[in-house]
Parts: C-alpha cells; structure tokens; sequence
C-alpha cells in the first residue's frame, strides 16, 4: 500500500515508481527489481491532461530506446469517456471490463488509484475491505499469481494524524478500516514535509513484513522533470517537532526575505535571523524560504 494525504504525491510517487523499476533508476535511494517489468496503473484522480504532462517531462531527458523500453512496459488506464471513470469491482460489467484488461496487457504490477473507488461497500468496515481485498487477489492474478498489486489509498487529515507518518502509530495512518493494513505485506507512508511547500514530501516505511524496515526519508520535487529526488535538508526530529506543536510552528514567506533584505541584513546568517524575529520561524525554515528565493 502507498498512503498520503489528497495532494501529496501519492500518484507522481507511483508513477515514478513505475518508471524507475522499467529504467533501472532508484527511487529515495533504493534500488529497484533489475528486470523490466510490466506495469499497469489504473486510476480515476487524475485527468489524462495531468498523467500527460507529468510524463512528458519525467521522460523529456531520455534517448529513443529507453522510450521504446517504456512504451513496452508502462500502461494507463485514463478516463477518457465517462464510463472510464468507474472501476469498483462490485459490478459483473467493470468485473469483465477488468478481467479483459488484466489478459491484455498481462501486468506484472497493478497499482490501483485510489482504493477508495474499487472497495465494495464501506470504506470504515472490517468486512467489506476484507472482501474487496480477496476479489482483487482473484482478478489480478488470476493470470499471473505473482503479480504485484500496489494499493493506493488516502490518509487521514490533520496534523496529529500526519505526525503518524513515523514512530509507534504509524500503522494507523491510513483512512478507514485496519483491515487494508493487516492484509498488506508492506506500507509506505506519505506525508507533507512543509505546510507552505507541496513539493516536499517524507516518505516512511508504514510496515513491512518480508524486508527490514527502512528509516524516513525526505524527497523534494523538481518542477521541471517532475521527478522526486533525496532532499538534504531533510531533518526527521526537526520536522517531527513542527507537526507535533513542539517548535513554534510558525512560517515565513519569500516577501520577509525581501524585508530582510531591505533591512540591510547582508550575510546569509544577518537575513535568517531577522526574518526568525520577525515571525518566530524556526531557523531551519528561514534557511529553507532563502534558498528558495536565491
């Protein structure tokens, strides 16, 4: 399972995934299966406008025969007509749609995006998430029984429940019954790293049974290739400390890096520390809103 709040990543992060394991590319720093495999994404969030633009500019960098290497190996469900916009499997016509599917392009990995729309019944119910659980077993491997099936699914909001990200709660971060939690082999958790920065994220190991677990790692976006790459400023106490009320939670803008500058604070050190005064942001984050303006 990949678990984040609505507007986190979760769907960039699982194509990325995807795109990585095809290529040979890491992802956070891990290394990925050695062997092309076959993915298929299947999703309702995201327009077709959106998947498009992302691809575009992961991929704008490769030469000819990684993209052929791609067009071989990674697929997408869009929603191109209405219709396309319904994929919960309590339905006999989407069951056949899906089983269709799944001989066709014979995926090694299936992510599903989000879970919310393939659950049969309520989302909060041990049962029914155990029900959906098992039917989405039969389906996608009914073809392949080692395919991989890679649940996408939201997490609770807030800043309590985002401090689960890590530490002992952390098998509590996802919305709704426990049940997706006891049925996944391994979870990996998303969360905001900045309340005023979406294109950094902190990734987490939620659970994992058949590997060691591995320690949180931050990703910051690059707007131009749309990629996550490692973020060095990433500091896993710092950040525990602001979401759980322990710093003064206060932020700071570009424009008090302006003021502080106009204030005629001239070394790096002078600016950080005025626009700290000014607002009660922590250092760390004053650092961060300079880089952002050089």
């Amino acid at each position: 399972t990949l678990i984040g709040q609505g507007g986190t990543g979760k769907s960039r992060v699982a194509m990325q995934i995807a795109l990585s394991q095809v290529l040979g590319w890491t992802f956070a720093g891990f290394a990925t299966h050695p062997e092309p495999l076959r993915h298929l994404l299947i999703g309702t969030e995201n327009s077709i406008y959106r998947q498009q633009s992302d691809l575009r500019k992961m991929t704008a960098a490769l030469d000819d025969d990684q993209r052929t290497l791609l067009g071989e190996h990674l697929f997408f469900h869009v929603v191109d007509q209405i219709d396309d916009a319904f994929i919960n499997i309590g339905s006999d016509d989407i069951r056949a749609k899906w089983l269709l599917t799944l001989e066709h392009f014979k995926p090694d990995c299936i992510y599903i995006d989000p879970f919310g729309e393939v659950n049969v019944g309520d989302i909060n119910k041990d049962a029914d998430v155990r029900h959906t659980l098992r039917e989405l077993t039969k389906l996608c491997r009914r073809h392949n029984h080692d395919t991989a099936i890679i649940i996408v699914h939201h997490g609770r909001t807030g800043r309590q429940n985002i401090a689960q990200a890590v530490g002992w709660d952390k098998g509590n971060f996802a919305l709704g019954s426990k049940a997706l939690y006891s049925g996944a082999r391994s979870q990996i958790n998303i969360a905001p790293a900045d309340p005023e920065d979406s294109s950094r994220i902190v990734v987490s190991c939620g659970k994992s049974n058949d590997a060691k677990p591995f320690d949180p790692v931050g990703l910051k976006l690059d707007e131009d290739s749309m990629l996550y790459a490692v973020d060095g400023s990433f500091d896993l106490n710092t950040w525990r400390d602001d979401v759980e009320g322990k710093q003064s939670g206060q932020s700071a803008s570009i424009k008090d890096i302006v003021e502080a500058v106009r204030a005629e604070n001239k070394t790096h050190n002078a600016i950080c520390h005025h626009v700290m005064d000014a607002t009660g942001c922590s250092l760390k984050t004053a650092k961060r809103r300079l880089g952002d303006t050089l």
